[in-house]
């Protein structure tokens, strides 16, 4: 078996299935997927061998059945998530709307909520709106003179527990997990045909949310305001 070339997996873990997707990432659409019934509840702390046998069983079937190996995926949870709501403001003499003062406001609005909440991991931050000088905006005004920004902002957090335990579930089964997504949340973006989960989380994972502020581990070129954002902030 080989590398699979231009694909990208999802794995969902939602209603005691779990679904394996691949994609295609130069045609960006799906190219297939496999559902199985999980042998046991997720989340019963006592199954753990079971869990690991299940999923390795099903990853090397499609595997086998593939010629390819799946070395990492993002994988959907439908695991009780917490969504978290903050306002943060910043006030300075007049200037003009730069994209670093934003920057610098969700970095720190992310320390108070990973101080507060140490049990959890933070999944998602979106940017409800921006207040300047109490005039709401929905998206960054570049170049605006103010003396007064406020940024309300929204954190999809979840357990850290769980995630570990399920990063080392997969570890088990030789795939690396990348982005964690929660399915409370991707839900909102599932569209008529589709037919699993993982489309929505894929649209999640492309950006389909422009208030969404994506962490990425690579720096492209030519990236997107919020793309810089969490490259500085990562």
């Amino acid at each position: 078996m080989k590398k699979a070339k231009n694909k990208e997996f999802f794995f969902s873990i939602v209603e005691n299935i779990f679904c394996i997707s691949y994609f295609d990432t130069n045609k960006n659409k799906l190219i297939n997927y496999h559902n199985f019934e999980l042998p046991d509840n997720f989340e019963n702390e006592l199954n753990f061998e079971i869990l690991i046998k299940f999923f390795a069983e099903k990853i090397k079937k499609i595997e086998k059945e593939n010629s390819f190996f799946i070395e990492s995926a993002n994988i959907l949870v439908d695991f009780e998530s917490h969504l978290l709501s903050l306002s943060i403001k910043n006030l300075v003499d007049k200037k003009i709307s730069e994209e670093k003062d934003v920057i610098r406001l969700i970095k720190d609005a992310k320390q108070l909520i990973t101080k507060s909440n140490s049990s959890e991991t933070i999944l998602h931050i979106l940017i409800n709106k921006y207040l300047f000088d109490k005039i709401e905006y929905l998206n960054f005004p570049e170049n605006l003179s103010y003396s007064e920004l406020i940024l309300d902002l929204s954190f999809i957090t979840l357990k850290n527990d769980r995630i570990k335990k399920t990063q080392d579930i997969f570890k088990n089964c030789d795939v690396m997990l990348n982005k964690f997504i929660a399915y409370d949340y991707s839900k909102n973006f599932i569209k008529e045909g589709d037919v699993n989960n993982c489309i929505a989380a894929k649209r999640i994972n492309d950006g389909e949310n422009p208030s969404e502020v994506k962490i990425l581990s690579i720096i492209k070129k030519d990236q997107g305001f919020f793309e810089k954002l969490f490259n500085l902030m990562g």
